[in-house]
């Protein structure tokens, strides 16, 4: 015996009318759909058959057919698993970092590679990751094109060394590309705000170093499975989503994704249909009904550039079934939204203007967008007199009117910061925008999540402990009381834990280095090329 149940309870019985009613279905009073019922509600439907049968068909049958069903045997396979070498994957890392270090290699990169070594030790799949990321990285750019990263994931040594990111995390340093001599310098967060300088050698120093600790990529203990965004050029993502299947040498699928009921749409809903009946619902049940709406399902979709790898010896229906998603027949995809789908490895091969711009600044100038220098004088004018127009990052309103007019003087980890604060949700508005009218400066404030751990940390909190904090703040449940009390009573300024307080998210770091990296590149074309600049941007749009 079934109910024929359309709905959990006599809330969603209301929830369904809601949704019929906003879609236009006219509602047919006969008709109550029908909830689940409890077993006493049950036997009192099928009294008709007799007292014996209905305890039969009610009771009995179910409990048969339910216990002839093997016990916790899941719909699909849950754990994916994926075999990489870590040998392979430390080799590459140490000849990449005696290239850049030379042989005597300085106690911060070899402490700094030594931890996140130790931590990619606990999940195989993160190693595989770093090193499919890379081999697809260098595929792009053996063909001349420049991949952006998005995530933090450059808050990562080994990523750099591995060439999937060009954001060097350690603290600001020079280097002697000639001798491989080494400064640090902890006291700036940039090392393209460093003083030019000479070697001994007489060898002009690099300058190199973006200040990002590995927590916000790793976490604490390396227990968490690592997540990989490239930007790849838009004329490339094709060929490099072909590539992923060469490298890996395994199966691939697009993942599905689902899209439900807008919030304020949902909201929309539940108003329309008690203004119609005059039902007066309270504001609790309200916000319970909305929250519900708001998770049916109403369309399917394609993540932009998520890529399932399938692990060898397996096929996607083990994981998933597959399906033409709405409004297409040309790319299948998974059936169920990625989001449900963790064990199987993601790997994000997003498209991107920045990459795409630069491809053709280069190809008529001439100039290798890697080989701009980051502290050159004419490009940050450009970012001091806003004359941002056609540059990523920088040419919204909001970044331009609201915060970029602050100051006269910019340095790179200014452009960082600003970047961060334009991506956060109260890091500026009623927050860092009136401590900097107060007269602090820009590294002053909290304008990415890294910068609460990196605070803490300089005040003595053990590594753990500050991420732990950094975390809270950032996903906007700021500190709980006995944190913000323990961090006054360390001399921590309740100006500044108020600041943090306020925060709904913030921004990682890594990420927006690896934006405003891509953006000054663009920007140093506009300073010293302005006519290609203005006749690529035109045609590019």
């Amino acid at each position: 015996a079934v109910s024929d149940a359309h709905c959990a309870s006599e809330d969603d019985i209301i929830l369904r009318k809601m949704l019929k009613s906003y879609m236009g279905f006219k509602t047919d009073e006969r008709f109550i759909a029908p909830r689940v019922k409890t077993t006493k509600e049950m036997l009192e439907e099928f009294a008709y058959l007799g007292e014996e049968k209905a305890f039969e068909t009610v009771v009995e049958n179910p409990n048969m057919i339910a216990g002839k069903a093997e016990e916790g045997f899941p719909p699909f396979e849950e754990n994916a698993f994926y075999s990489a070498d870590i040998e392979e994957l430390i080799d590459k890392v140490n000849k990449k970092l005696k290239e850049k270090y030379g042989e005597n290699i300085p106690p911060e990169c070899l402490e700094r590679v030594e931890r996140e070594l130790s931590l990619l030790e606990n999940i195989e799949k993160n190693v595989y990751n770093l090193l499919i990321s890379s081999k697809l990285v260098g595929c792009a750019a053996d063909q001349g094109w420049t991949v952006g990263s998005r995530g933090s994931v450059a808050s990562s040594f080994v990523a750099y060394l591995l060439g999937i990111t060009g954001i060097n995390p350690l603290e600001a340093h020079y280097y002697c590309p000639k001798c491989h001599y080494v400064e640090f310098h902890n006291e700036y967060y940039c090392g393209a705000d460093l003083e030019d300088k000479f070697c001994g050698c007489g060898a002009k120093l690099e300058k190199d170093g973006f200040t990002v600790p590995y927590e916000t990529f790793f976490g604490t203990e390396g227990d968490r499975e690592i997540d990989i965004d490239l930007n790849f050029p838009a004329e490339y993502q094709n060929e490099a989503f072909d590539r992923l299947e060469k490298v890996t040498g395994l199966k691939t699928v697009r993942c599905g994704s689902i899209g439900t009921v807008p919030y304020k749409t949902a909201r929309a809903m539940v108003s329309r249909y008690c203004k119609k009946e005059g039902l007066t619902i309270g504001k609790k049940r309200m916000e319970a009904m909305v929250e519900k709406l708001s998770q049916v399902k109403m369309t399917s979709g394609i993540h932009p550039g998520g890529v399932f790898v399938i692990p060898e010896g397996k096929d996607i229906y083990d994981y998933t079934p597959i399906q033409y998603p709405a409004d297409t027949r040309e790319i299948l995809t998974t059936h169920f939204d990625y989001n449900a789908l963790e064990g199987l490895l993601k790997v994000d091969l997003l498209p991107h203007d920045a990459p795409s711009l630069l491809k053709r600044l280069e190809e008529a100038t001439g100039v290798d967008p890697k080989s701009i220098p980051l502290d050159d004088k004419e490009t940050l004018k450009l970012f001091e007199e806003r004359k941002t127009s056609g540059i990523p990052e920088f040419d919204s309103e909001f970044v331009l009117k609201r915060v970029m007019n602050k100051k006269k003087k910019y340095s790179f980890d200014d452009l960082i910061r600003i970047s961060g604060l334009s991506h956060g949700t109260n890091t500026w508005t009623e927050n860092g925008e009136e401590l900097i009218a107060k007269g602090r400066e820009f590294s002053d404030i909290v304008s990415c999540r890294d910068d609460v751990t990196l605070y803490l940390i300089s005040r003595g909190l053990e590594r753990k402990e500050a991420f732990g904090i950094s975390e809270r703040v950032r996903k906007g449940r700021g500190m709980s009381p006995e944190q913000y009390d323990a961090l006054l009573n360390r001399g921590v300024e309740k100006e500044r834990l108020d600041s943090w307080n306020k925060i709904k998210y913030s921004f990682p770091r890594a990420h927006a280095a690896a934006y405003v990296l891509l953006a000054f590149r663009i920007a140093y074309y506009k300073a010293h090329f302005p006519q290609e600049f203005e006749k690529i941007l035109k045609s590019f749009h």
